[in-house]
């Protein structure tokens, strides 16, 4: 877990859960199985920061690439999600 706080006053205002591998072996990519951003933080950017920041540490481990899970009834963190990627949008196998 990677806990995202808040410069001014420490509080927890986002977090990043990862796996290192997909329990799939056909699927090669560590994954972003959850993302949270706070409610008063959305859209300021903060999840592309994490997700971000998560990219930066597998990429020093090795890793060439990293998948963020969303779930399909979530609109809002889906738009996220897409705002974030840099690769093709679709879904895993």
């Amino acid at each position: 877990m990677l806990p995202a706080r808040d410069d001014a006053d420490g509080s927890l205002v986002g977090l990043a859960v990862t796996l290192a591998e997909h329990p799939d072996p056909a699927d090669p990519f560590p994954w972003i199985g959850l993302l949270m951003v706070h409610g008063n933080r959305h859209r300021s950017g903060l999840g592309r920061e994490i997700a971000g920041l998560v990219e930066e540490r597998l990429r020093a481990r090795g890793r060439d690439g990293v998948r963020l899970a969303v779930l399909d009834s979530n609109p809002g963190g889906r738009a996220g999600v897409l705002a974030v990627a840099r690769l093709p949008r679709d879904r895993p196998p």
